[in-house]
């Protein structure tokens, strides 16, 4: 596939484009004191003065909750027919200031969303999603975008490339591989970057850590510019990971064979905690496999199992993305450190 040939909305430019758009109604303000002068509206205080902002009920018990006050108390105090509302207020303030008297306070800016409090944050500036995504796509030659998801906490993106493919079990076992980072522009969790392989045939999808960690603080008081090389760095390995360890150990997960497959799915239901339902899944997605001339008994045809089941519109979304990791730690562990019958480790 050419750059040319990639759907118009999955081009880097354009779904930058949209996620600039999406940042403009943030911006950070500094923050010395809180104050709940209602659960609608709070004092935010500074060297500079004090503002008051309004504040959704949501974002009210979050803060709160940040200060120590459980969200269902709160939630509690603020619902009903004769709300709380003094006593919310009284909890909430002498928690904030508690709080104002740790390094937390000091340590975070305020988060606004179209002028109205939204959040506190690690975030001593904001860089947009985007940039993120420019930085990141600059380590690999010709990407585009193959996922993204959006949410109000910030976005996940995977970035692919023409040569991140290669064929498998048959020639039409074709896999494409995209580096994936999950990142708030917000500052409001840390970065997460991980590897991921999608099995075009079925639409499965296999997702694997490869050991890129930040710590939430020191990663968002880095300045843009570093923040940006280590994205562009974080894709770098990602790639590496993709070529060096990703795709030999899925190719020799075709060679891995268990003398019993059943025991097999049991100690990975067992050592994973997968419920009964979910196993239905998985059994009936080995089936599936072994039709397509996968068969029953490689690590490969397993692990293909776990992908499809969790494409299954069964499949609760929790499970779909850990039986995702799960088929890529038991593909990329060492197999020949394990019982051949029942993959418990050795």
């Amino acid at each position: 596939m050419s750059t040319a040939s990639v759907a118009t909305d999955r081009t880097i430019d354009a779904v930058a484009q949209r996620l600039h758009e999406r940042h403009k109604a943030f911006s950070l303000i500094p923050v010395r004191r809180l104050q709940f002068d209602s659960p609608s509206e709070i004092r935010v205080i500074s060297e500079e003065g004090q503002t008051n902002y309004q504040v959704g009920v949501e974002a009210a018990v979050e803060l709160a909750r940040t200060a120590g006050v459980p969200s269902h108390y709160s939630n509690r105090l603020l619902s009903g027919d004769n709300p709380k509302v003094e006593l919310f207020i009284q909890n909430a303030n002498y928690w904030l200031q508690v709080l104002e008297k740790s390094s937390i306070l000091a340590s975070t800016k305020v988060l606004l969303k179209d002028n109205k409090f939204y959040s506190l944050t690690y975030a001593q500036k904001l860089l947009s999603a985007d940039e993120v995504l420019k930085s990141a796509s600059s380590a690999i030659e010709n990407s585009y975008v193959d996922r993204i998801h959006e949410d109000d906490k910030g976005v996940e993106f995977f970035i692919t490339a023409p040569e991140l493919r290669d064929t498998f079990h048959s020639a039409g076992d074709v896999q494409y591989f995209s580096v994936g980072h999950k990142y708030s522009d917000l500052g409001l969790y840390a970065p997460e970057s991980f590897t991921q392989a999608h099995r075009v045939v079925c639409g499965n999808l296999m997702t694997s850590p490869y050991g890129v960690e930040s710590r939430q603080y020191k990663f968002y008081s880095t300045d843009a510019d570093s923040l940006k090389e280590k994205f562009r760095d974080f894709t770098r390995k990602g790639v590496e990971y993709i070529r060096e360890v990703m795709i030999p150990k899925i190719k020799q997960s075709l060679g891995d064979r268990v003398s019993d497959t059943n025991q097999v799915l049991r100690t990975i239901s067992k050592t994973y905690g997968i419920p009964g339902p979910i196993m239905d899944l998985i059994l009936a997605g080995l089936e599936v496999g072994a039709e397509e001339g996968l068969g029953k008994n490689s690590m490969y045809a397993i692990a293909n199992s776990l992908t499809r089941a969790a494409n299954h519109s069964d499949c609760p979304p929790r499970w779909s993305d850990s039986l995702r990791f799960i088929a890529a730690e038991l593909t990329m562990s060492d197999f020949s450190h394990h019982c051949q019958t029942c993959f418990t480790k050795l």
